[in-house]
């Protein structure tokens, strides 16, 4: 079987497990979606960390993705034009209540790190191919 790394990969980073995948598009963010369907405690909500590169719909991603019960960490894809939350509320009808803004990768991580336990369902690394790139780049060298 062939393994790609950043196509659903685990990462044990400061022994904390985070799922990685590079669902860049819309069709890839509704494989995701129908992967998320045998995560354990996903009916919980999933955590998603996401970047998305201006050019991409991320209307459409969000749509493909994100359950209301989900909370919605939202980074910039490092050295790209990224969809911010403000851009987002000026083109989506879609209620933004469960969306933090963060300025990178490494602080939407460590919010996580804060909250009183590590959730339940996997937090979930997205939206952009350089995204999770750096992120495992990040990983392994921080060790």
């Amino acid at each position: 079987m062939t393994k790609w790394p950043g196509r659903l990969e685990i990462i044990d980073f400061e022994n904390k497990k985070i799922l990685v995948d590079s669902a860049h598009n819309s069709s890839a963010a509704k494989v995701l979606s129908l992967e998320r369907e045998n995560w354990p405690n996903e009916e919980k909500g999933v955590y998603w960390i996401i970047g998305v590169q201006k050019q991409k719909n991320i209307i459409l991603i969000i749509r493909n993705l994100i359950k209301s019960i989900d909370k919605v960490l939202l980074v910039p894809v490092p050295n790209q034009e990224s969809w911010s939350l403000s851009d987002i509320s000026k083109i989506s009808d879609r209620k933004l209540d469960n969306f933090i803004e963060f300025t990178n990768f490494k602080e939407a991580f460590y919010y996580l790190k804060k909250l009183e336990e590590w959730p339940r369902c996997i937090p979930v690394l997205t939206g952009s191919i350089f995204l999770v790139s750096e992120f495992i780049k990040f990983s392994k060298t921080n060790q």
